[in-house]
């Protein structure tokens, strides 16, 4: 019949379909086609219905008849499939034409009485209870001799088989499981309800739990068998459809009877242990679901292993929230400690992070070790499982899933396991520690502190996370073992958990066996020499002066560092290393000697300091980058000094000016300025600071530098440095200006001895100097000797020239003189007319500009020159007029107008100077004192101009810009 009408058979299941559908819209022209169609179909008069279904009991069995029919047409249509399926080739591949899906898909819908909405709105709407209808309708498939049941475990065992060879077929196993999980859902329902309709419904159904059991055995043989034998069409997805819905089906039948409970707990689990009553559904559930997932994950190919641990972990959070966390549960479910024993007694934590795991499974498996960690079943065996992967697994996938996972479970572990997975990763060599162990290691030590947190107040944490990162220090700093950065992130890493740790401790006691260690590293020169320094330098971060005295006090710490410094930069002036190890090498002893030099400065003993001196800035620092670095230190040392300190005294009052001109560096002269601020915070008495309130210290180092100094290095900046010192600095300006014109006076005068004595110098080096009795003998002067003294006679220069314009350029030393109202003078009686003639006078190579006199025509030659030399200053000078020279002397007696003189145009005036006198200057606004200074030495100036060209040339500038500047 369904060969001959196909499309029929296949277009008739959307009746029911529609009609229970029509139900969802929740309308009443809905329910009434609902009811017309039924009462159509069973040829009743008239043909529309009551809206009250309650009114009309037939209606509501024509109705239930309707339905009831049609689960009898899902019966035989299932009845042909399972035909087809035994008459079909079970070597073909082509997949077999099935005709049960829609309507096993819809019986599934509407036997689910407590599920579905149509029954939920009959309810609802029309007071109309589902338990009759759906009774009846189960009842109808499960009716012998044609027992429906029975065709659906013959049907989903002929299916899997066949999807060995057609895979797609085994997606028609979810509708029929289904329908029978609808079902036990179903008698479930009417165990739950105590009215007699339901015990007589049960009566009905009385061989339901057991037709369905016998459906779940052969599906779960079948699937165990398939995931034994690693069956290619036992998908992902197969799979875990096939987990669910057999998880659910035996959960319900569990709950259905008390003697199938008991037979399957004890003969197909094998559990002999006893089980309470409440909980023993959900345990032989969950039991028969982690066995299964077991296989999976023992005997399944990778994609059921993975699909496995999936499920696994899922099933273990369900239980977790519902039994763990969950507040209304006032006892702990046996459950728990059964999924606890079964992990553990089946070794899966062992399975899932041993070395021959996958990474696929590894990174899955975080909720079941932490089921363990949650519920205190945790070991520290299962911590030594994990680490022998990561220490011993070639994969290198393997250990990155581990660290992957890892940081999932230390967020819900209690502190002792954190403190022993801190041990584990102590034994990490250091090669392992990539970019993600640190990052683990991270995640490790934060969490570590807050639990710590939690527990204790006043204690102090335990040792290991403290040898951790003092080993890793450590051993971090060994030069050729890992590439440089990989040494920096390390020590980085290290250094940043250590300082952060040192909050919560160590001991006493600890720490000092921690320092004993690493000192004598220190003293041995070892290998781990730099990272144990490495090490104190971190330790002292958190609490640097009590525990830097205490190590000088009880370790001897200055001496033996200071040994290793000068060893170690004795080692690196040898050997050729790049500048990155140099200043690793160096940077971080630098950084302990700081410490030294700020707290402990009087464990220096003169003879040490002059070593390190030598080794940190003199003759035996390695390069020039490392006497920066040192410099760069000695200015923090000073800038952090609370007191006078004698390293730094003698620095700056030995070692800094018996250092070598070669050695110069740029950071020389921020240590300087660091010792001017050094001595203005702790100055020191003397007649001399008395007298110019700053110690004379500083300024003494800055002549120096300024005089001998390498050209194109320092000295410039030597140079302004000192003339701000003597005009810039508070104390100088507070000073008294009787002081402050003797200091200037004395600069002045220091600065022409220097001046002259490098002229007589390169005088007689020019000259020759004669030596011997009977044979003179003439002695040259070495290059460096001339270069000396010519550095020495332009840089004095420079530096009188920088304190002249310093004078004039600042306002406390020449404030802006007051503009006074000319006065108007008695108008002089003109002889003749007015004529104005144009003049420029010229002195020493330099014109005063272009300038004019006014006099009358009738005056005289004479009373022009008078005038002009008034104007000018010049007590003779010369006259060129129209580019002829006059003798003004020749026509004194001549009247302006006859000599023409106005008629020339410009006039120009040189003035005519003595030879061998200086020109004589005539200020026109008064001195300052240090133009005093300046302008009393200047025939000493003027002296000079006889020297070799390019010195006389210095000279000559320096006195035309104080000449000008006065003028």
């Amino acid at each position: 019949m369904f060969l001959e009408e196909p499309d029929f058979w296949q277009r008739l299941i959307i009746l029911p379909q529609s009609l229970c559908k029509r139900g969802y819209v929740g309308n009443q022209g809905g329910e009434k086609l609902c009811l017309t169609f039924c009462r159509t179909l069973s040829r009743h008069q008239p043909a529309m219905l009551p809206l009250d279904i309650h009114q009309d009991r037939q209606d509501r069995q024509h109705f239930q008849d309707f339905l009831v029919a049609f689960s009898a047409l899902a019966l035989r249509f299932l009845q042909i499939d399972c035909q087809t399926l035994k008459e079909f080739d079970s070597a073909s591949s082509t997949k077999p034409h099935l005709i049960s899906e829609p309507y096993l898909s819809w019986l599934s819908d509407v036997v689910g009485s407590n599920e579905y909405y149509f029954w939920r709105f009959l309810l609802n709407a029309y007071r109309y209870d589902s338990k009759g209808p759906v009774t009846a309708i189960i009842e109808r498939f499960i009716r012998e001799p044609l027992n429906g049941l029975q065709y659906l475990s013959q049907f989903v065992k002929d299916l899997l088989d066949r999807s060995q060879n057609v895979p797609s077929v085994a997606a028609h196993t979810w509708s029929a499981i289904q329908v029978v999980n609808r079902m036990m859902s179903h008698y479930n329902l009417l165990q739950e309800s105590p009215s007699n309709s339901s015990s007589q419904h049960l009566l009905m159904l009385g061989a339901l739990p057991f037709e369905a059991y016998s459906l779940f055995q052969v599906t779960d043989t079948t699937l165990q068998t398939f995931i034994n034998k690693k069956v290619s069409a036992i998908s992902h997805d197969t799979c875990h459809n096939l987990i669910t819905q057999l998880s659910e089906l035996i959960s319900r039948i569990l709950i259905s009877d008390d003697g199938l409970r008991t037979t399957f707990i004890k003969e197909r689990l094998g559990l002999t242990e006893e089980i309470d009553v409440i909980d023993a559904p959900v345990v032989a559930e969950e039991a028969w679901k982690f066995l299964l997932l077991k296989k999976c994950l023992l005997e399944g190919r990778m994609e059921i292993r993975v699909q496995g641990v999936d499920t696994m972990q899922q099933e273990l959070v369900k239980i977790y929230r519902e039994y763990i966390t969950n507040t209304s549960v006032d006892r702990q479910h046996q459950i728990v400690q059964f999924l606890c024993d079964f992990i553990i007694s089946n070794k899966l934590v062992e399975y899932l992070v041993g070395v021959e795991s996958h990474p696929q499974l590894i990174i899955r498996c975080a909720n079941v070790i932490g089921f363990l960690v949650i519920n205190h079943k945790y070991t520290e065996a299962d911590s030594d499982e994990i680490w022998k992967t990561v220490k011993t697994s070639q994969d290198f996938r393997v250990s990155d899933a581990i660290l992957q996972m890892l940081p999932n479970i230390i967020t819900i572990a209690d502190y002792s396991v954190l403190l022993y997975l801190v041990r584990k990763l102590n034994e990490i060599s250091i090669e392992l520690f990539d970019g993600r162990m640190i990052n683990y290691g991270s995640s490790l030590l934060t969490e570590l502190q807050k639990k710590w947190n939690g527990l204790q107040e006043d204690a102090s944490l335990d040792l290991p996370p403290y040898h951790l990162c003092i080993r890793l220090i450590r051993e971090a700093a060994v030069e050729g073992v890992l590439p440089f950065a990989k040494r920096r992130g390390i020590n980085a890493f290290a250094g940043t958990q250590l300082l952060s740790l040192l909050a919560l401790g160590p001991s006493d006691r600890d720490k000092t066996r921690i320092y004993n260690e690493c000192i004598g590293d220190i003293a041995g020169h070892t290998e781990f020499a730099t990272g144990s320094i490495s090490a104190i330098n971190a330790l002292l971060k958190h609490d640097t002066q009590s525990d830097i005295v205490a190590l000088v006090n009880d370790f001897n710490l200055t001496d033996l560092t200071i040994n290793d410094f000068c060893h170690t930069a004795g080692n690196a002036l040898n050997d050729s290393l790049t500048l990155q190890v140099e200043d690793e090498r160096l940077a971080i002893r630098l950084e302990l000697l700081q410490s030294i030099i700020i707290y402990t400065p009087e464990s220096i003993r003169p003879e040490r300091g002059r070593s390190l001196w030598e080794a940190m800035v003199g003759p035996k620092a390695p390069s020039d980058h490392a006497r920066e670095s040192a410099l760069a230190m000695l200015v923090t040392a000073t800038q952090m000094s609370s007191k006078r300190n004698p390293f730094l005294d003698q620095c700056i009052d030995e070692y800094l000016p018996q250092l070598d001109p070669r050695y110069f560096m740029q950071n020389m002269m921020s240590f300087v300025q660091q010792a001017a601020q050094y001595e203005s915070r702790f100055p020191q008495t003397s007649a001399h600071e008395d007298a110019f309130n700053f110690s004379p210290r500083v300024t003494d180092i800055l002549w120096h530098i300024s005089l001998i100094a390498p050209p194109n290095g320092i000295e410039r900046k030597a140079m302004i440095m000192l003339v701000s010192l003597y005009l810039d600095t508070p104390k100088a300006q507070r000073t008294p200006k009787a002081t402050i014109a003797r200091m200037h006076d004395e600069v002045v005068e220091r600065c022409i001895n220097q001046l002259t004595a490098a002229a007589s110098k390169l005088k007689s080096f020019g000259d020759g100097t004669s030596s011997g009795e009977d044979e003179p003998m003439v002695i040259v002067a070495s290059e460096d000797e001339i270069n000396s003294q010519r550095r020495s006679f332009t840089r004095s220069l420079m530096i009188l020239k920088e304190l002249v314009h310093g004078i004039q350029t600042r306002a406390i030393y020449s404030p802006v003189p007051q503009v006074h109202p000319l006065i108007a003078r008695d108008v002089e009686e003109i002889k003749g007319s007015l004529v104005k003639i144009m003049y420029q006078p010229f002195t020493g190579g330099k014109d005063a500009g272009i300038k004019s006199i006014e006099i009358g025509d009738l005056e005289s030659v004479n009373t022009l020159s008078i005038r002009l030399a008034t104007r000018t200053g010049f007590s003779k000078f010369t006259v060129i007029a129209g580019g002829q020279k006059v003798n003004l002397a020749e026509c004194s007696d001549l009247t302006v107008r006859e000599s023409k003189l106005h008629e020339k145009g410009l006039i120009l005036l040189m003035k005519v100077m003595e030879t061998g006198t200086a020109p004589d200057l005539t200020p026109s606004r008064p001195l300052k004192p240090l133009e005093v200074g300046v302008m009393n030495h200047f025939q000493d100036l003027y002296s000079l101009l006889g020297l070799e060209e390019s010195l006389a040339t210095d000279v000559s500038l320096v006195s035309n810009e104080v000449a000008i500047t006065v003028n």
